[in-house]
């Protein structure tokens, strides 16, 4: 995380601990203090305590009894009611946002995937969850509904910390490559519904695997 400089303390460092989650820099079970995380932020324990307070609200976040924080661990039940309330949300961002992108921003998402891409090639996990992240989000938005943009942020909170299980599994980088290459030739055609189809594929295909690493870690 990057250290905090101006705007309100306690916005900047929320936006900061949210995108650590979202992109998977923090892991499922991990145990955070409010010092460790005003330290990375560099600034006080208050304006974190206060980000934190409203992390644990969402749901991204769990006060355990020891005063400390952790990130809640997934099971395969919270898993699947992810996946399918995903789909639902995410395949409707992908769906009003084929009319809003300009060749330009097709050509920007092209990029993104295409940086996610070198990274998995170079081992370097974390970039290639934040590519990811910045590829997914940067198409939500041009949905021009901030509402649905809202709602899609939430789940990927309670979401980001099970991306890190990608790590050392190739098959899950090979198979996001192909449902993001399906996702932009749709977007290139302008077909809201071939983009639905593949924003679901590339969901259901990675909680597929995700399912299967759990069960193997013996999570119910």
């Amino acid at each position: 995380m990057a250290p905090v400089r101006r705007q309100t303390l306690h916005e900047t460092a929320y936006a900061e601990i949210r995108n650590a989650l979202t992109s998977g820099r923090m892991k499922m079970g991990e145990s955070l203090t409010l010092r460790s995380l005003a330290a990375a932020l560099g600034i006080s324990e208050t304006p974190v305590r206060e980000a934190v307070r409203r992390l644990v609200t969402e749901g991204a976040l769990e006060a355990v009894p020891n005063r400390s924080i952790s990130v809640p661990v997934m099971t395969r039940a919270k898993l699947e009611e992810q996946r399918q309330v995903r789909v639902t949300l995410e395949g409707l961002a992908a769906e009003l946002a084929v009319g809003n992108l300009s060749p330009a921003d097709i050509k920007h998402l092209a990029a993104l995937d295409g940086q996610m891409a070198a990274a998995g090639k170079a081992g370097d996990t974390e970039t290639v969850l934040a590519r990811n992240s910045d590829f997914h989000m940067t198409l939500y938005r041009a949905s021009r509904s901030e509402l649905l943009v809202d709602l899609i942020e939430i789940t990927w909170l309670r979401a980001g910390p099970l991306l890190t299980l990608v790590d050392g599994r190739p098959e899950m980088m090979k198979n996001a490559k192909s449902a993001h290459r399906n996702l932009l030739s749709a977007l290139r055609r302008r077909d809201p519904q071939a983009a639905r189809a593949a924003l679901a594929q590339d969901i259901n295909t990675a909680a597929e695997q995700l399912d299967a690493v759990l069960g193997d870690n013996g999570d119910g």
